[in-house]
């Protein structure tokens, strides 16, 4: 993936960034830090196609975003954003109704990266706040996607936890991954990071 001088702005006066340029290369890992309102969220939404950029271009695998649809650009993606919801039903329903044909033991295995062992039967209202993030954290996991972008994965996990399921994660995990967190043990796990 290449961003070029990227810029995005909710008002022409003011952009959130502006001349913004990285690489990932195929098994990088990048992390993405700054200050709240540095529009770092903002960024995962341009990277995933849901807002356009008003200044620069992005391509991936050296295809120009513009000649993208926006199912072919998410298609690139395994992504956790803010705010991720859990759907009502089983843990098994949240997967399937993502991830059509996984399987039982793939749900399983990505449930184990973020240390989870549910039962796959059991009901989504009874599992615990830092239960559930750590379950959208596995549901995008469980993608085959080949970037993984996860906006702020560690949010709201106490330090042990954080740690272990990430240090986990980077053991298992050999495709690219974009990091967007003001984790400061993460960020100094990526090979390489972006200040917004």
């Amino acid at each position: 993936m290449e961003v070029k001088n990227l810029g995005f702005s909710y008002n022409p006066e003011q952009y959130i960034f502006k001349d913004l340029s990285f690489t990932l290369n195929e098994g990088e890992r990048l992390a993405i830090v700054g200050e709240s309102g540095a529009g770092k969220t903002t960024l995962s939404s341009c990277l995933l196609g849901l807002y356009k950029a008003d200044l620069g271009r992005i391509l991936i695998n050296g295809i120009d975003y513009e000649n993208l649809s926006q199912h072919e650009i998410r298609s690139h993606f395994a992504p956790l954003l803010q705010g991720a919801e859990i759907f009502s039903g089983s843990i098994g329903d949240n997967f399937k109704f993502i991830h059509k044909n996984i399987t039982d033991s793939e749900v399983k295995a990505a449930l184990q990266k973020v240390n989870l062992n549910f039962d796959l039967n059991r009901n989504c209202q009874n599992i615990s706040g830092g239960e559930k993030i750590r379950l959208t954290l596995a549901l995008a996991l469980a993608s085959p996607a080949p970037i993984l972008l996860l906006d702020e994965p560690t949010m709201s996990l106490d330090r042990k936890t954080a740690d272990e399921i990430m240090n986990k994660i980077l053991t298992a995990e050999k495709r690219s991954m974009i990091i967007i967190t003001h984790d400061k043990n993460l960020a100094e796990l990526m090979d390489k990071t972006i200040k917004m």
